[in-house]
């Protein structure tokens, strides 16, 4: 079979037949449903019907109990002259009775007995002037079950009467006997009060007026009809539904008859509804079974037949699916698989592109790079000195604008460019790869040494970095690197990158378009940081941080003004830490939050155990970092540390730095207000270093100024210092702030702080930072004033 069509034709007339079983079944199901809505609404429709036809009769029978009661002889309320004009009537309108009711109450029927009916509902209707039906009654004169019919009789002198009738209740029955749905059916009648009136298929309930409660205590199996005539009572309203019975399930319609307060039901067995597709039933389902044994049949056939090629397709996709994309396939026919084969032929080398070179700027990729540096370094395993290999790590600076401004459309076509580039700017002597995201990789040769592979790299970094013709315009980008090299910064390929990826990340660090060689003591160093910083939420933890204290000596009396509350961290392994190589890790990973709050809390604990033991106030000074003072919760935890420890807030001074205020001022200003609201000093730490103008700190609502030691420690030997000090010192003078000289250190540089007028004075020449015991000691000393000659 040369055209896979005819397979596919033998094929599709497979399917067809199993399809046309399936619609065959889906199409029995939905006849099935539609039978049975049609039935229901037969029934409902039937049941619609009969009611009115009951109400209709009701109605006759009334209106002919009307017409007599309107005739003269019987409104004379003459007994003789009614009995002459009723006894006639008795036989053929097929009353059981007639009866004069008057306005007591009492009945007087035509054949001559009286009864007191006053207490029967229809009677006292009647008498109010309303025509009416009662329920079917048991009768006082026979004992059987009757319907009363009752009109008011308009009596000369106005008097209240009635006639009555009574009818036998049987007919009831004998009407619903006669209701048939296809030579077969359900039938009853029963009020709203659940008695049945009439039923077709158990007439001694009807006989004995029985009822649903009746029903479901002495016949048990018949709950599901009982619990739906139940339910269907209750809406008053005419419908159609079913229930399950012993063996089958019973549609039923029913419907209120008018006047009265009876409802006729109307069903049929769900047997009986399908019995006329019974006999289709045998013949589709023998049909349906020869038809899908023909199509198995065929199918066999018809896959034993040309199975064979699609299974060896099959087997090609699974070795491509294992990573093998050297597989292809050998078509045998010229049908459509063959051209599958062929087809499958043409996607495995696009997929192999795929797989080795990046679909944006279609260079190499990783994958290629891993295969190309394993055939490089092979080479030199036989030589006596290994030859440098330098790899480059190449990525854009903030191309994340780039995709912003232009989209990323424009983003990949500037990538395209770039890489063009670097493909002519690097040579022959260097292999070009796709990195990750807008990264480069380049592996050269033939360099001499690592300063010529340094030079290269920054002559790429130049070409790349000249303006880009982008969506009409001319767009500036630019690039950082990172250099490793084989074999001494990575023996494989992995250690290369991630060495090459180190240095290029410390080369953005650095700003943008540098250039970075690797080096293993700059790696060192920031993986401490970063160890230090796994560590810092554990030493918190582990109470390894503790606070010395500085003395602030006034530079007049030699008294102690002020201890600054100094944080150490006495690691486990490294020893005593000093700030400057944790702080900065604190900041990074967010818990400086915690650890000033911590620093804060403990330094007031101190300051008042010291004024407890009877010591002569001192202010404690807390430096705050800028990531702590911008916390929401900064405000708050200040005055918690104050209220937990009892200190007095006259006596606390907080050290913020100009980095610290500098950013968002005016909301820095409306904290630092609240803060001295609070009766707490501020200080502004580091003066010079930094933003500050002066009419800057003249905004401040500040304290005290305290002069970077970086001035103070040149105080002797530059002139330009010394003119700076005395300068912050007068204006602080002016603005009425404390100045505090930090970093004195010898006897001149105090002598020439004094002679500038400076109130205080920090520094190793009064006293290193000591721990809380020692500081004790020396505040009980109270003075330091042999420091100051």
């Amino acid at each position: 079979m040369r055209s896979i069509k005819i397979k596919i034709l033998l094929v599709s007339l497979t399917t067809i037949l199993m399809a046309s079983a399936i619609l065959g079944v889906s199409s029995y199901q939905a006849n099935t449903l539609v039978l049975e809505r049609e039935a229901e609404a037969s029934l409902e429709l039937l049941a619609l019907e009969s009611a009115e036809k009951l109400s209709l009769m009701m109605q006759l029978q009334l209106k002919g109990l009307e017409e007599l009661a309107a005739r003269e002889r019987v409104r004379s309320m003459d007994w003789s002259r009614q009995v002459d004009a009723l006894l006639p009537e008795l036989e053929r309108q097929g009353f059981l009775a007639l009866a004069v009711v008057n306005s007591d109450g009492i009945a007087h029927y035509i054949d001559g007995y009286t009864l007191p009916l006053g207490d029967r509902p229809y009677i006292q209707q009647a008498l109010a002037g309303q025509s009416t039906v009662s329920e079917v009654l048991v009768s006082r004169v026979t004992g059987e079950p009757v319907v009363m019919l009752a009109t008011p009789i308009e009596t000369f002198d106005t008097s209240p009467a009635a006639l009555i009738a009574r009818m036998d209740g049987a007919w009831l029955t004998d009407l619903v006997n006669q209701i048939e749905y296809r030579d077969s059916g359900v039938a009853c009648l029963i009020n709203y009060q659940g008695t049945i009136l009439a039923h077709r298929q158990h007439p001694e309930w009807a006989l004995t007026l029985a009822t649903l409660d009746t029903i479901r205590e002495e016949s048990p199996h018949l709950e599901g009809f009982a619990s739906f005539i139940s339910q269907t009572l209750q809406s008053q309203q005419p419908g159609i539904g079913n229930y399950a019975d012993e063996s089958t399930q019973i549609h039923m319609g029913f419907a209120p008859v008018a006047g009265t307060d009876w409802m006729l039901y109307v069903g049929a067995t769900h047997t009986s509804i399908m019995a006329g597709i019974a006999a289709f039933h045998e013949l589709f389902f023998t049909t349906l079974l020869l038809v899908m044994l023909g199509g198995l049949l065929a199918s066999l056939l018809l896959a034993r037949h040309f199975s064979h090629p699609i299974i060896e397709l099959e087997r090609l996709f699974t070795q491509a699916t294992a990573g093998d994309l050297t597989v292809r396939a050998t078509p045998h026919t010229r049908d459509e698989i063959g051209r599958a084969g062929h087809t499958f032929n043409v996607m495995m080398d696009r997929l192999a592109d795929l797989t080795y070179y990046d679909p944006v700027t279609g260079l190499a990729n990783q994958r290629v790079l891993h295969q190309d540096f394993r055939e490089l370094t092979e080479t030199f395993k036989d030589e006596d000195t290994i030859p440098l290999l330098p790899l480059l790590l190449v990525a854009a600076d903030n191309f994340k604008r780039i995709n912003e401004r232009f989209g990323y459309r424009e983003g990949n076509q500037l990538l395209r460019m770039a890489g063009h580039r670097l493909q002519i700017y690097s040579g022959d002597h260097c292999r070009l790869y796709r990195g990750q995201s807008d990264e480069f990789i380049l592996i050269c040769h033939s360099f001499q040494g690592l300063a010529e592979a340094e030079e290269a790299a920054r002559f790429l970094l130049q070409k790349l970095q000249e303006p880009y013709e982008l969506a009409s315009e001319k767009v500036s980008l630019t690039f950082s690197a990172g250099l490793a090299t084989f074999p001494l910064q990575g023996e494989t390929l992995d250690e290369l990158l991630k060495n090459a990826g180190f240095a290029k990340n410390m080369a953005k660090e650095k700003g943008s378009g540098r250039l970075q060689v690797f080096d293993i003591a700059i790696q060192q160093q920031v993986l401490s940081s970063r160890i230090l910083e796994e560590e810092m939420s554990l030493a918190l933890d582990r109470k390894e941080f503790l606070l010395e204290y500085q003395p602030l000596v006034d530079l007049k009396t030699g008294n102690i003004h002020t201890v600054e509350a100094l944080v150490r961290w006495q690691h486990p392994e490294r020893g005593r830490l000093a700030p400057d190589l944790f702080i900065p890790a604190a900041e990074n990973t967010g818990l400086i939050n915690r650890l000033g709050k911590w620093a804060l809390l403990e330094a007031c604990r101190q300051n008042r155990q010291w004024m407890d033991q009877g010591l002569r106030p001192v202010v404690m000074a807390v430096n705050i970092s800028a990531r702590q003072f911008e916390s929401p919760d900064f405000v708050s935890n200040v005055r918690q540390a104050l209220n937990e420890s009892g200190l007095p807030p006259a006596l606390l001074e907080l050290e913020v730095t100009e980095s610290a205020v500098i950013q968002q001022v005016e909301e820095n200003i409306l904290r630092l207000q609240h803060l001295r609201s609070m009766g707490i000093r501020i200080s502004l730490d580091d003066f010079g270093t930094g933003y500050s103008s002066l009419s800057y700190v003249v905004r401040l609502p500040i304290d005290t100024l305290k002069i970077d030691r970086s001035f103070v420690s040149i105080l002797t030997s530059s002139r330009q210092a010394h003119t700076v000090v005395s300068t912050i010192i007068s204006m602080g003078h002016s603005l009425g702030l404390t100045l505090v000289a930090e970093g004195i250190e010898t006897l001149q540089q105090l002598a020439m702080v004094q002679e500038a007028s400076c109130q205080l004075g920090q520094g190793y020449h009064f006293s290193p930072p000591l721990p809380a015991s020692k500081m004790e000691m020396l505040l009980r000393q109270g003075t330091l004033k042999p420091k100051l000659s």
